[in-house]
């Protein structure tokens, strides 16, 4: 686990993953992302970049994803992103 504190206790629980679903997993260079006018990108851009292409392969959507927050983002204010995307087969 990343970005953990001993203080904190967590809940575990179990969540099936089926056929085609996603796990998706970023760091904050992804979610922390800003736009030239300084404002973050909105997780809901982010949303609808995976919904929209859910049925290709995870490299691919990583590719997209990476792409589009490079044309929006401030080349000033650039951190490292991670992402990394699971998808469920057979």
């Amino acid at each position: 686990m990343l970005g953990i504190s001993q203080q904190t206790r967590y809940s575990q629980q179990e969540i099936p993953i089926y056929i085609d679903d996603l796990v998706i997993i970023l760091t904050d260079g992804v979610t922390e992302a800003r736009n030239k006018e300084g404002e973050f990108i909105k997780k809901e851009t982010l949303l609808n970049l995976i919904k929209k292409y859910k049925h290709m392969h995870p490299q691919d959507i990583v590719q997209i994803i990476y792409e589009a927050i490079l044309k929006v983002q401030n080349p000033h204010k650039k951190d490292d992103m991670t992402i990394l995307i699971i998808k469920r087969v057979n």
